[in-house]
Formats: structure tokens, sequence, C-alpha cells
């Protein structure tokens, strides 16, 4: 099962690599038309004249125009030639309102190439390079951009004037937002597969690649199994297991308790292949069929055992409300033995996730809601525990709204627009939502907001903040230096943030403010400057240690007291910072190397 195991160890490292990926001239990558009907893998070597050059791996050189490329291929494009980009920028300066332009929102998230054509109550209808057509309200668009409609286009200057006026936290006719919805969602099982060559679709990986599992771990050296006395309480009548060590466990699903078993069959079984599970809670063991799985990897020899056991459909049948469900969950169990030590850790994960679509004037949504920490519901909100020196935040479960699907890679990049805590308060393409979601993920409901809202905006290059209301919830935003983030208006605490590089491929810091809770507060229609990042500055704690010596710690500190947890520069870590320790007289009495901890 390297098809799953493989996530298990990549998930945790890839969250921090999203923000600041930029490929190089000399990569290939994938092309897409404006269309989004036909794509090709090849090299951009040219662009000149409005025009790009790109190198296939067949060594033909084909030509296409620039406005014919899907705005993020024309953006990395740009970005490889910046005096093209500057021309352009001319160009479209002096352009008049028939030429093709870049429309920049006003929270500077979202940004298309297109000509204008008509302006009436307070919208523009733009067309783009394909010939779509889109309507805009003025009142969502940057202020650069409403200058431009108020100099060039009659009656500019009065519909400016109008957009100004509209309230905020109002939706303004036409704006695109979304009408009340209520989303019937469809319970998806994924298939994993089977054996080593399998390999689960697009998106089972993608949602794999998000899914936590539960844990359970039994060692050798713990003086007592954790869940023991758990188990001993709930279960009273047990089957005789063939392993002389079965391992004992005890999940938590839809808040009820289950007590499960792994045995192993056979007389030189070569890992854990059955499974008892107390499906119906009434403490006996043996009147539930148990599961059995030829699916494991390892050889054992006389002196280690090391096996990896996948039991890839364990249905749970859970009820509420009248409604009753099958839940389907994995188990994945490592064990390793040898004559001094052993070792068992069993991830449950689960197997289903639900999906479903909102409709409205002619558009389809997708939505895929996930069970995120593996516990048979999918109303787990995000959540702050927080005291007057400490905060953390729960993320709960994820809905995600019009997802690509690219593996599980691109699914645990948390910059990813798609992403949205099943929470209070989310934002779609600018707008705000109330959400609800059902225990069991059935039914999902998106009401707009009747909120103020304010803005936000911080000096780093790119960032990533987890922000966090009492009124709203956890909230995550994605902004870029110099421009504004919409937000509801209230008081907020910034629990974590992440900074990227856009010149500098994999240069990115991460960081919280667990120990020093940072809060600051949104007004309607004005904007606050979120106070995190650079400058970054070294501290140097010093403590006694044993022996008569003094231990050093280094940690790097944002503006805002904020701590690091993690720097990589050009997708590295850095080398281990070096320190000297100096007399009064200037004279170096020790030397030495700080080590990642």
């Amino acid at each position: 099962m390297t098809n799953v195991r493989s996530f298990r160890t990549a998930v945790a490292v890839l969250v921090l690599a999203g923000l600041a990926t930029v490929a190089t001239v000399a990569t290939a990558r994938t092309w897409t038309s404006r269309d989004g009907k036909f794509t090709t893998e090849a090299e951009l070597v040219d662009y000149k004249a409005g025009e790009v050059s790109l190198l296939k791996s067949d060594g033909s050189v084909i030509k296409v125009p620039l406005a014919k490329l899907s705005d993020d291929d024309q953006d990395f494009v740009l970005k490889q030639y910046p005096a093209a980009e500057e021309e352009k920028e001319k160009e479209e300066g002096k352009g008049g309102a028939d030429d093709v332009r870049e429309w920049t929102s006003s929270d500077g998230k979202f940004t298309t190439r297109a000509r204008f054509v008509t302006l009436s109550g307070g919208k523009l209808r733009l067309e783009k390079p394909d010939g779509q057509t889109v309507d805009v309200p003025l009142s969502r668009l940057c202020e650069a951009d409403r200058a431009w409609v108020k100099d060039r286009i009659d009656g500019g200057d009065e519909e400016v004037a109008a957009a100004k006026e509209t309230p905020a936290g109002e939706s303004t006719q036409g704006s695109g937002q979304l009408a009340s919805n209520a989303v019937e969602m469809r319970l998806v099982e994924m298939k994993i597969g089977k054996g080593n060559r399998s390999k689960p679709d697009a998106r089972t990986r993608y949602i794999l690649g998000v899914t936590g599992p539960q844990y359970f771990l039994a060692q050798s050296n713990q003086a007592a199994s954790p869940y023991a006395e758990r188990f001993k309480g709930l279960v009273k009548k047990e089957p005789t297991y063939e392993y002389k060590e079965p391992f004992r466990a005890v999940a938590m699903i839809d808040g009820e308790q289950f007590a499960f078993v792994l045995d192993a069959t056979g007389r030189t079984p070569k890992g854990y292949d059955r499974l008892y599970v107390d499906l119906n809670r009434n403490g006996d063991l043996t009147d539930d069929k148990p599961f059995n799985t030829k699916d494991i990897e390892g050889t054992p020899t006389a002196d280690r055992v090391a096996a990896q056991s996948t039991f890839d459909r364990v249905p749970i049948s859970l009820e509420r409300d009248g409604v009753t469900v099958d839940h389907v969950f994995g188990l994945f169990v490592d064990y390793t033995w040898t004559p001094q030590a052993w070792r068992t850790i069993v991830q449950m994960r689960s197997l289903v996730y639900r999906e479903g679509e909102i409709a409205q004037n002619g558009r389809k949504i997708p939505l895929l809601l996930i069970d995120r920490n593996s516990n048979g519901r999918f109303d787990d909100g995000a959540s702050s525990r927080r005291d007057a020196a400490y905060s953390q935040i729960s993320h709960g479960d994820l809905l995600l709204v019009n997802p690509k699907l690219h593996g599980s890679q691109s699914a645990a990049d948390a910059s990813n627009p798609a992403w949205h805590f099943v929470n209070k308060t989310i934002c779609l393409e600018d707008h705000f939502y109330l959400l609800e979601v059902s225990p069991f993920g059935d039914r999902v409901k998106l009401e707009p907001s009747k909120s103020a809202v304010g803005y936000v905006n911080n000096a780093s290059p790119v960032y990533r903040a987890v922000l966090f209301s009492d009124e709203h919830g956890v909230l995550g935003i994605t902004g870029m230096k110099d421009r504004n983030v919409s937000l509801p208006a209230g008081k907020w605490e910034i629990a974590s943030y992440t900074v990227g590089v856009p010149d500098n491929a994999g240069t990115v810091v991460a960081a919280s403010f667990q120990d020093k809770p940072t809060t600051f507060e949104v007004q309607q229609d004005s904007t606050t400057e979120l106070s995190f990042g650079a400058p970054f500055r070294a501290i140097v704690t010093a403590s006694r240690a044993a022996d008569g010596k003094v231990g050093l710690s280094l940690s790097l500190v944002g503006q805002a007291g904020e701590r690091c947890g993690s720097l990589l520069v050009g997708g590295k870590r850095p080398p281990a910072p070096k320190f000297e320790v100096r007399s009064q007289a200037g004279d170096v009495v020790y030397s030495g190397q700080f080590e990642y901890g």
C-alpha cells in the first residue's frame, strides 16, 4: 500500500510550500488556453511582440498569442519578462476605452484581462479575449480602475460617485453574490485500491491529502496501554485471539466510543490481518463479524517483523435524529517487533466525503465536504482555545469550494483559495456568508452575511494569515503588500501566518502567536494594518543546566512578538546559526552552533 503510506509522511511537510512557488523559465509546465479547452506541456523560451514561444518535449516550438493563454499563464510570462510587463502597462495606461486591460478587485485578490463594453446601473460589462462577457459592480473594483472609468467613460464620474455611496456589507445589484442556498450533499466512498501498484484517482488522492487520521499507539516501554481502562469498561466478552499480543484500543466516532481489537492469524503471521469492532456497542466482540485483510506488506524473519496492514473498508453505521448513514473508515497499521522491543501505530482514516453543487443563474459551483479529523462528523467547526498567555486554533472539518483536483500535494497547500474551514462565516468571491453544516454533512446552508465590512493589510510581500473572532469564528485570508483584504468588522485575533517572497521560490516563514495572543479591531469602511512579520529579530535565552553548564536557545521573533516555527530559504532550511560567547574584554571564551529542534 505505498500509495497510502506515502501520504502519511508527506502531508505534514507540504503545507509551507504553497505561498512562494514560482517556476523558472527553463522548467516545463502545463499551459492552458483561455477557454480551458486545450493544454500542453512545454518550456517558455521567448516572449516578444505579444507572442509566446513554447518548446515542447519533442523539440518543436509553438508560438501562441499571450492573450490566448489563461490569466495564470499570462502572469507567469510577464513575471519572467518584466520589461514586457512595463511596456504592457504603459500601453494600457494610455489606451482608450476599447483596449484590453487588466482589471483588479478592490481587495487585490482577483484580476482579469478584458475590454470595456458598457457601463450601466453601477455595473461594468467586460469582454475577455475569448469573447466571454462578465458583469462587475464598480464597488468591487480597485481605486485605479474606478479612476480609469471616471476619466474615459461618458457618465463614469457619476457612476463612480454612486458606487462609493454603496453601504459596506450590503450587496449591490448584480454583484454576483449568491442567494441563500441549502445544498443537499451526496455521500461518496473513496476507493484506495489494494497492493503496491494500485494508485487512487486524483480526487481520492486530493481528499486523502487533507484528511487527518485518529492515531493509536502502543509500545513495549509503556507501563500500561493508554486504552486499557476504557477498553475494559466497554468490552465484557472477547473472542479467542490467535496472536499473543492483540492490539486493543477505543475510537471516538460521532461522539461515541467504539472498541476494536487487531489480531494476527496463522503460525507465522506477516502482520495484523484480522479486525474486531464492537459495531453494535453492546460490549460483546463475538457477535460482530470480523474484518479480514490480505493487504499486508512485509517479510517477517526470526528476529524482526516490520509489517504494514491495510483494512480498506470498515463501514460503521451511525444514527442521529432519525438519519442513519454508513460512514466508511480505513485502518492502516504499522507493526514493528524485535526481541528487544515492539511498537504498533494505527491510523483510522475517514474514507468518505460529501459532494454537492450550488446552482444559480446558470452557474454550477461544486462543493466538497471533508471529515478532516476522521470522527464520523462533518460539522466540526474551527475553534480557538486561549487565555491571557496562550492561543491555539483547532481547524475542524473542511469545505472545498470549486477546488482544482491535482492530487494530495495541491490539497495540502493551506493557501489554496478553495479551502474554507467549517466555520460560522466564510468568504466566497469577496462576499461573506453564514455557514451551517448538518452533523452527517448531508446538508450545507449558505446565507449572505449582513455584517459590516472593513479592510486589513500587511507589508509582507505575500502572506496567508489565520484569524479568529468570537462572532465570526476562524477565517483564513490571503493578501499581498499594499493591497487591502476585506474582513467583517469587529474584534479579531491573529493566530498564525505564513509569509512568502514571490521572486524567491520556496522562501517562506511560518509563525504563530500561541504565547502572546495579538488582537486588533476592524472598523466599517476603514483599513487596519496587521502587525506581524518583518523585521524579525533573534532572541537567545539562557537557562541553567547540569554540571554548572548553561543551556542556550535561539528563537526568531517577528515584530509583534510572534515566534517563527519554520523558516525555509529556496525550499531548504538555512544552515544552523553559529554563536560566540565573549568576555567583557571581548575575548572569545566559547563558540558553538545551535541545533534545530
